[in-house]
């Protein structure tokens, strides 16, 4: 099923609004209240719609935001 421009409208909003949350936030803040799963998920799927949009400065931004998390956890793990 094709989504509408509307329903698109609505879920770039979405992750606008979830990525604006986090900006605000420490990021380590933000991984460890919603788990660094989560917080890994919500960051791909922003990067995802970064490309969609051809956002190529919030792509680097959430890529770099997906490095640090996972830099952060290899180092949690040892």
């Amino acid at each position: 099923m094709t989504k509408t421009s509307n329903e698109n409208s609505q879920i770039y909003a979405a992750f606008d609004k979830a990525y604006e949350e986090h900006k605000r936030t420490a990021p380590a803040q933000w991984a460890i209240e919603r788990g660094i799963d989560a917080a890994e998920e919500v960051m791909i799927d922003y990067l995802l719609l970064k490309v969609q949009q051809k956002d190529w400065h919030g792509v680097s931004d959430a890529a770099n935001d997906l490095r640090e998390m996972s830099a952060r956890r290899e180092k949690n793990s040892d």
